[in-house]
């Protein structure tokens, strides 16, 4: 629409406005065509100002003071027209204390229905963060650990006195008992030998391998690993681990744990416990049954 239109609404308005009614409908047909609201445009103005710096400012909806308009006082929002929230910051912290402590029930119930919508695809994204910084959430739970020992000690104790930790413990008690090798200590003592006296996974060497127990930290032994979870508990499915191989290990199988995703992940070393499972562990057990039989 050109100026010389809008012109001569305005003066045809004048000629017959008596009540000034007719001039505000025209004004706001006038904005409306030039793509330009009103009644949002005087509510802008009321709202904002610039002040003796030449700087804008925005009022507070809720305490009315003038403050700059920029991200130290109001949090952005883009579906506003400035851009930033009606409220400063501190306005805006009081308003949503007072308002989730009012409808706490009701966002709960609809947050946990969002949870349960999208359960898988959380759990798949937490599993592939947790692979990719698995050393980075390592180092920051024992520091976590380190400087807040009786909060760990206080959900422990919930978790085992839930009904959920109580059957959790009971299945892992019953998989302990049934995971105890059948190993003898020269059979043991070769199974170190042939990994070189080190980690089967990692490659640590048992001269550096110390644990920590009740704030003591000592040189201690290989765990006696289970290759196969659900296995059996000969030589064949015995191998030397470290404690933290054995404890990122835990149900996982050989192939989904051990592979080149994960960061400890050696070819040779993978070559050597697939040989040791298939064939070089006989060799030990057929010197056991020889001197069985004479």
């Amino acid at each position: 629409m050109k100026k010389k239109d809008i012109m001569i609404l305005i003066i045809l308005s004048h000629f017959l406005n008596e009540k000034r009614v007719l001039f505000r409908i025209v004004i706001k047909i006038i904005y409306i065509i030039e793509g330009v609201n009103y009644l949002s445009n005087k509510k802008y103005n009321d709202v904002h100002r610039i002040n003796e710096q030449d700087l804008e400012e925005k009022q507070c909806k809720n305490c009315k003071e003038w403050l700059l308009m920029n991200n130290t006082y109001f949090n952005i929002v883009n579906k506003k027209k400035d851009k930033f929230n009606d409220r400063c910051r501190i306005c805006q912290d009081i308003y949503q204390k007072i308002y989730y402590s009012k409808t706490a029930d009701r966002q709960r119930e609809k947050a946990n229905k969002r949870r349960l919508e999208k359960l898988p695809e959380i759990t798949e994204y937490f599993l592939q963060y947790y692979q990719d910084n698995k050393e980075t959430m390592k180092a920051k739970n024992k520091i976590y650990k380190k400087e807040r020992p009786d909060y760990y000690k206080e959900l422990s104790k919930k978790f085992r006195n839930s009904e959920h930790g109580r059957e959790r413990c009971k299945i892992y008690n019953k998989k302990h008992k049934e995971k105890k090798h059948q190993v003898t200590e020269k059979e043991w003592e070769d199974c170190k030998k042939y990994f070189n006296h080190k980690c089967a996974y990692c490659g640590l060497p048992i001269e550096e391998h110390y644990y920590t127990r009740n704030n003591i930290t000592k040189l201690g032994d290989f765990h006696k690993e289970h290759v196969v979870d659900d296995g059996k508990n000969d030589l064949r499915n015995c191998v030397p681990s470290c404690g933290s191989c054995n404890s990122s290990k835990r149900e996982y199988s050989l192939h989904t744990w051990y592979n080149p995703k994960n960061p400890i992940y050696d070819s040779e070393r993978y070559h050597k416990l697939y040989m040791w499972i298939r064939y070089d562990h006989k060799k030990y057990i057929k010197q056991k049954k020889l001197k069985h039989s004479k």
